[in-house]
């Protein structure tokens, strides 16, 4: 399979801004000739980019040819290449734009799998598939739908009640419901910062007592801090217990230094939300709606758990609200639409640079290459103590995400004014051509603890699963974040393993040192049409 090396992002040679440089034309530069100068660009690639690695060929066809051989009619063979073809094609032929793409007949290489096909006069790169029930989308009053307004009274109450059965401590909610932009059936995300120190096992019965109607009321297991979790109906709730020692709890937010330990880091929760409102300021409904349609596409692709290998939430917003940002700084200059904008951004942007809501505040000195100590990825959090936010993001995670952000941003601009471009943007990723098989993990009920704390551990170790993966040379691994199968004290989450996947021997000695801490927890290799579509 054919992908692009890691650095792959348009960095110096292409802009976003670049005049009438398109999305394909930018993705240039990790074609054949990787490197080169783009000639619609006055710009050179970064010193010390080095070539393109050699790569095997695509299956289903010749290798990638710089000769485009012609057949009649203005086509092409199987061993031609679309982004290598200007030269050859008339230049009224020539692709200048995703749309242009869609309507202009020629070879294209898939992202992800290699693939080649052909694109005829009314072809895309992008097959038709059913859309993923992602959380709704588009309009700000998205969350303003009947069980949404249940849900928010439900979050009241609770953090109401929560208030009451802990008089001396101050809860704060956190999270998405804390900026605004919480998708409908988010969790709800509270801090309470306690005085003195905590006993956990009597805040549990204070709330179970508060709350009679708090179902699965059981502790955090493996969380940096004291936490609990119980739902209300349908609303999660997720609750992390900080002891501020000496510290009043009222003021433990803005000396959460002086709290020291993991509390700093739960803490910092809410100056976190905090910063981000004050960051965009009176642009806070065009932020929302924007992080709302963002976490939506997000979840849609598989790309929202961080347990999963995926960027938390936080993240996304950080993401967001830059692109918020740097739009009120070109409002005079550039009309394109947030949506756009926001995919136009972050394709191009080179991963090795850190990204902060205030990019002011870090050296952005030229970023050096990524080692095994630094992530691969680097979104810091908005407020001290900073820190990056999606150090769970390994090569192969920052790979898939320039993909997706790429893919996202050619339908956005190649939906006519008059289209809808969601239903591609919630379309369920290719991943049966993208993996040639799965690992399986099974989760099942063992008899000496709670289902919910055997799977809330293996949840909780799966990343340490997907970096033996990686260091095994196992490519383009994805692990979706959502159980294809669920039943009573079973759960099932597909694991991609790529195109050139590990046999089933290889795979039970690369998972068996994994699952000798996890109880209940198995792997098992499957072939790639074996599963379900997952969404």
């Amino acid at each position: 399979m054919w992908s692009p090396p890691p650095n792959r992002s348009a960095g110096p040679s292409c802009t976003p801004t670049t005049p009438g440089c398109s999305p394909r034309h930018r993705w240039s530069r990790c074609a054949p000739g990787y490197g080169t100068r783009c000639p619609r660009s006055t710009r050179t690639p970064p010193t010390g980019a080095g070539p393109r690695p050699a790569r095997p060929m695509p299956t289903g066809g010749s290798a990638p040819s710089r000769r485009r051989s012609r057949r009649p009619g203005g086509g092409a063979t199987a061993g031609s290449h679309a982004w290598s073809s200007r030269s050859a094609r008339p230049a009224a032929a020539r692709v200048s734009s995703p749309r242009a793409c869609r309507a202009s007949p020629g070879w294209s290489v898939a992202l992800g799998t290699g693939r080649l096909r052909w694109l005829d006069d009314v072809g895309s790169p992008f097959p038709a598939t059913a859309a993923s029930p992602a959380p709704t989308v588009g309009s700000a009053s998205a969350a303003t739908t009947a069980g949404e307004r249940r849900r928010i009274v439900l979050a009241r109450q609770v953090v109401a009640g929560m208030r009451g059965a802990l008089p001396k401590a101050v809860v704060h909610v956190v999270g998405s419901r804390r900026v605004g932009c919480a998708l409908p059936g988010a969790d709800l995300d509270v801090v309470v910062a306690a005085p003195g120190t905590v006993d956990a096992s009597a805040v549990r019965t204070r709330i179970a007592v508060a709350l009679p109607a708090a179902a699965g009321l059981r502790p955090v297991v493996g969380a940096r801090v004291p936490g609990l979790r119980f739902s209300v109906e349908d609303l999660t709730v997720d609750v992390a217990v900080v002891a501020t020692g000496d510290v009043p709890p009222v003021e433990a937010v803005t000396r959460r230094a002086e709290v020291g330990g993991s509390g700093v880091i739960a803490l910092s929760a809410v100056s976190d939300a905090d910063a981000l409102r004050a960051a965009v300021g009176a642009d806070r409904t065009r932020f929302v709606r924007l992080a709302r349609q963002v976490k939506a596409w997000a979840y849609a692709r598989g790309l929202d758990s961080a347990p999963f290998g995926g960027l938390p939430g936080l993240a996304w917003t950080v993401l967001a609200a830059r692109t918020v940002l740097a739009a009120r700084d070109a409002e005079h200059t550039d009309s394109r639409p947030l949506l756009g904008r926001f995919f136009a951004d972050w394709a191009a942007w080179d991963w090795r640079q850190p990204v902060a809501l205030d990019p002011t505040a870090i050296d952005l000195a030229a970023p050096e290459a990524v080692t095994d100590d630094e992530p691969a990825v680097r979104i810091l959090t908005p407020s001290a103590p900073v820190r990056s936010c999606s150090g769970q993001v390994d090569i192969g995670g920052r790979d898939l995400l320039t993909r997706e952000l790429y893919a996202g941003w050619e339908i956005v601009e190649g939906t006519g004014p008059d289209a809808d471009p969601w239903p591609a943007l919630l379309a369920a990723p290719p991943l049966h051509r993208r993996h040639a098989a799965w690992a399986v993990l099974t989760v099942r009920a063992v008899p000496t603890e709670a289902y919910e704390v055997t799977s809330g551990r293996v949840r909780g170790r799966l990343r340490a699963l997907l970096g033996v993966l990686d260091r095994a040379g196992v490519s383009d691994v994805h692990a979706w974040p959502r159980p294809f199968e669920t039943g009573p004290g079973l759960t099932r989450f597909a694991i991609g393993l790529g195109p050139a996947p590990p046999d089933g021997a290889r795979l039970a000695a690369l998972a068996r040192p994994w699952l000798v801490q996890l109880p209940g927890a198995s792997v098992d290799r499957r072939d790639g049409g074996d599963l379900p579509t997952l969404r």
